[in-house]
């Protein structure tokens, strides 16, 4: 999908839209709205637009961290543990595989487990180049302010 093709965010798409034409891209951005909102579908939607035109989830230099259930209880409580922020961060340290940066998405981010928000705004604080990271949340307050700002 392509990003001018999210009707529903039209402001947020006007400011993706001049950060991709002026070439001022940020190392991170945060998504913040209700279940439901087109949060997910425009983190796609601008991923795509930054690895290129053919870009789909399943593109090399995009990954996708979701919250999942503890391996030793398929059942128990999803969430995004150390485990996945650590794997995260050993993605980002490789270079990229077909474009020219890659992107990282956090769906439900305010899912983190305790120590994984330090983790990860250690990671944030000092980015690898050509990395762009889309936190995606339902209420910005949802995580550690630090790792907002």
């Amino acid at each position: 999908m392509k990003l001018d093709a999210i009707a529903e965010q039209p402001r947020a798409v006007e400011q993706l839209r001049r950060a991709l034409d002026g070439g001022r891209v940020a190392h991170a951005y945060a998504f913040v709205g209700p279940a439901g909102s087109g949060r997910f579908t425009t983190a796609l939607a601008f991923a795509s637009e930054l690895l290129g035109a053919d870009a789909t989830r399943h593109h090399p230099d995009l990954h996708v961290v979701m919250p999942t259930p503890p391996e030793s209880n398929p059942k128990g409580a999803r969430a995004i543990r150390i485990g996945a922020i650590r794997e995260l961060e050993r993605r980002a340290s490789l270079r990229p595989a077909l474009a020219g940066r890659r992107v990282l998405i956090l769906d439900e981010a305010e899912r983190m487990t305790d120590d994984a928000p330090q983790a990860f705004l250690k990671f944030l604080e000092e980015p690898p180049p050509a990395t762009v990271v889309i936190l995606i949340l339902s209420r910005a307050r949802a995580v550690p302010a630090t790792v907002i700002s």
